[in-house]
């Protein structure tokens, strides 16, 4: 399993973001790499902060959709990145 080092975000959360937007700099073995983000939306929570070490698949972020937030309480579903 390949291991990353999350180098900085790019976003911080409560900002927008933008599909294809980039989100986040990961650092490999052999390249830094931006990360863009899968969704248009709002960054609702950095799950791996900058310094974090982490493999693939691991959840970095979650990013509220405008279609699935509700303005009467929490979001009922979230995108993970």
């Amino acid at each position: 399993m390949e291991e990353v080092t999350v180098l900085q975000w790019l976003k911080e959360v409560g900002d927008r973001v933008t599909s294809g937007e980039p989100l986040v700099l990961l650092e490999t073995d052999k390249a830094n790499v931006e990360v863009e983000s899968p969704a248009t939306g709002r960054l609702a929570r950095i799950a791996a902060p900058g310094g974090t070490v982490v493999t693939s698949g691991q959840v970095l972020a979650e990013i509220e959709t405008e279609q699935y937030t509700r303005t009467d309480g929490p979001p009922v579903d979230q995108h993970r990145t």
